[in-house]
């Protein structure tokens, strides 16, 4: 099982992916543990490799292009595509609206509903892959304290994240920017000045070497997707 998702769900990606391999005995694919090398190629690869197909959907992943590309890829290739709504109140669109079927996807936008949502989905997607002897374990394995979402910041953790994450978050919303050499904390300090100090955060993204306008609003549309922050 390959599990598709944009970076700001990424918790859910990982709960999900530890929950099927550990209660279900799911071999699963999830580009945070091996996502190296040429993307396109390894992305090409994991979903030719894999039987079925998760995509965790929220607006941040119908906005990203890689998104539509691994999950548009494996409907060409004829996989089977289980949808899983990680944002509250989304409403597929476009291209992924295009996709899904209204009347069938599994809500886990927040950990309370994996006690609900995610046997039905686990027997769904063992049902789909053929498995006789199908594992309904009730006992959900939650993530460690660092990785779960914080009352106080939602489903993103994104203060906390590390220079890796960081880049690997430009890259998936794809901002045209070099390598910042930032990490969480300099990030959510950068998300504070956005909201108290526009001007102020466009002449620290300028320091930072995005010279161009388009550069500084792209960055900071991605900065106010990961929310307001509490300072």
């Amino acid at each position: 099982v390959m599990i598709s998702y944009n970076w700001e769900q990424q918790w859910i990606a990982k709960m999900l992916a530890e929950n099927l391999k550990r209660n279900a005995g799911i071999k699963v694919w999830i580009d945070v543990e091996q996502m190296e090398g040429d993307m396109l190629q390894k992305m090409a690869e994991a979903v030719e490799g894999s039987d079925l197909i998760v995509a965790c959907v929220s607006e941040s992943y119908r906005d990203s292009n890689n998104c539509r590309l691994e999950v548009t890829y494996a409907f060409r290739k004829e996989k089977p595509i289980v949808f899983v709504m990680v944002e509250e109140g989304f409403k597929a669109s476009g291209w992924l609206g295009a996709l899904m079927r209204a009347d069938l996807y599994y809500s886990l936008y927040q950990e309370d509903l994996f006690h609900t949502e995610y046997p039905k989905l686990s027997e769904y997607i063992q049902k789909t892959l053929g498995i006789s002897s199908v594992r309904v374990d009730a006992s959900l394995t939650s993530l460690p304290a660092a990785d779960s979402p914080a009352p106080a910041q939602g489903l993103n953790k994104s203060a906390s994240w590390t220079r890796d994450e960081v880049e690997q978050w430009t890259r998936e919303c794809e901002l045209d920017v070099a390598p910042l050499d930032l990490d969480g904390g300099a990030l959510y300090e950068l998300r504070v000045l956005l909201h108290q100090d526009p001007a102020g955060l466009h002449h620290v993204l300028k320091e930072l070497g995005l010279n161009h306008v388009r550069q500084r609003l792209d960055f900071a549309a991605a900065l106010r997707k990961l929310g307001t922050p509490r300072k």
